[in-house]
């Protein structure tokens, strides 16, 4: 995938573990979706590069039924001197945690203590 360019407001998770984030542009987010539909990842988290107004780090999005979160770092936030409403500069690289995966190989049998064991099937 492309580097993607966009801008967005800083906002603030106020839960028990309290965090800065942009929710990403709703027609973006519905394109990194549909190319990163199978990605494997957990909780449907994607790693991803990003420049946060120029600083460089590691992160991912967190899809949520409101549009994807990208978490801005607080040291970041911090040394840029972010303010919770900065529209902010982004640049976002996907980083596939591993082959996009269309569809599943047919599990073959296996042999244990030679008993020829036959793959369950799904249903």
């Amino acid at each position: 995938m492309d580097l993607i360019n966009f801008s967005a407001r800083l906002e603030r998770w106020s839960g028990p573990a309290a965090f800065f984030f942009v929710v990403l542009p709703e027609e973006l987010d519905a394109e990194i979706r549909l190319v990163t539909g199978s990605a494997p990842s957990t909780w449907g988290i994607l790693p991803v590069a990003a420049t946060v107004e120029g600083r460089a780090c590691r992160t991912s999005l967190f899809p949520t039924s409101s549009g994807s979160l990208l978490p801005i770092d607080q040291a970041i936030a911090t040394e840029l001197g972010l303010r919770i409403g900065d529209v902010l500069t982004i640049c976002l690289e996907v980083e596939f945690p591993g082959p996009i995966i269309t569809e599943l190989p047919a599990p073959k049998p296996t042999m244990t203590c030679g008993i020829l064991r036959q793959p369950r099937t799904r249903g």
